[in-house]
């Protein structure tokens, strides 16, 4: 669909950021409307619009808080240990060196 950029409102962007949130990728929709926000802040600089409605909407009023997930960790006192059975890895070269 072709139509000029000063049509765009807010309420589209909110339906945009909703429809990806309810795929599953709510950090690929708060990456939306930053991406969003520049491009309209550059048709405002470049006189394309007279108003940014990006700039109307924080990610945080429309989206979901997600949940920041600590990843699996070995604790300091079995770090020796990890290192010594380390030693013994009978796989690629590589892969113990990720492990380390």
């Amino acid at each position: 669909m072709s139509r000029p950029i000063a049509e765009i409102e807010p309420t589209e962007l909110v339906e945009l950021a909703k429809g990806i949130e309810t795929r599953g990728a709510s950090d690929m929709a708060k990456r939306i409307l930053q991406i969003v926000g520049m491009v309209l802040r550059h048709a405002v600089a470049h006189g394309y619009s007279k108003r940014n409605p990006a700039s109307e909407i924080r990610p945080s009023d429309i989206l979901k808080p997600t949940r920041k997930k600590n990843m699996a960790r070995i604790d300091a006192r079995s770090c020796l240990p990890f290192c010594g059975q380390l030693k013994l890895y009978q796989g690629t070269h590589l892969t113990r060196l990720a492990m380390k």
